[in-house]
């Protein structure tokens, strides 16, 4: 006589693809987390160095520049970058601030100049929202007294 083991067949089957569902959620569940933790690292990592690419342009001699020679600051330059930053958008796309293809977004700015006096020289861009992401640099001149010089620049 043959036995005939119906349950036990159906109740095996059941545990073995609970395990098999399981370790598909467990894994589905490490990458979708460990994605997220690098993703929002990319971000602060590009946009910590975007503020320090343009806090180098300010530093430097170029069209953009605040500097006429290091570590000096140029009155006459940072006169220009004021009326320059009027045209705030214009003054993205001039730093490298526009991101572009799939989708146009702008990484926005906010320049300050202060001495230790402390006179403001250059007030550029716009406020920081309480809760945004944002990467500082703080680089330090020859203010046009002759006094050191703070430029801080913000990325959000």
């Amino acid at each position: 006589m043959s036995r005939k083991r119906k349950g036990q067949l159906v109740f095996e089957f059941v545990i073995a693809s609970l395990i098999l569902f399981s370790v598909i959620f467990y894994t589905i569940n490490f990458i979708s987390s460990d994605f997220n933790l690098r993703h929002n690292r990319f971000l602060s990592d590009r946009l910590e160095g975007n503020a320090i690419r343009v806090s180098d342009i300010l530093l430097s001699n170029n069209q953009n520049g605040l500097t006429s020679g290091w570590p000096l600051l140029d009155q006459d330059r940072i006169d220009e970058f004021m009326i320059q930053c009027g045209d705030y958008i214009g003054t993205l796309k001039e730093m490298g601030l526009k991101e572009e293809a799939p989708y146009v977004r702008y990484i926005h700015m906010n320049v300050t100049v202060t001495d230790s006096s402390p006179q403001t020289y250059l007030s550029c861009g716009r406020s920081p929202p309480e809760n945004a992401a944002k990467a500082v640099v703080t680089r330090f001149a020859l203010s046009p007294g002759n006094r050191i010089a703070r430029i801080d620049v913000t990325l959000w």
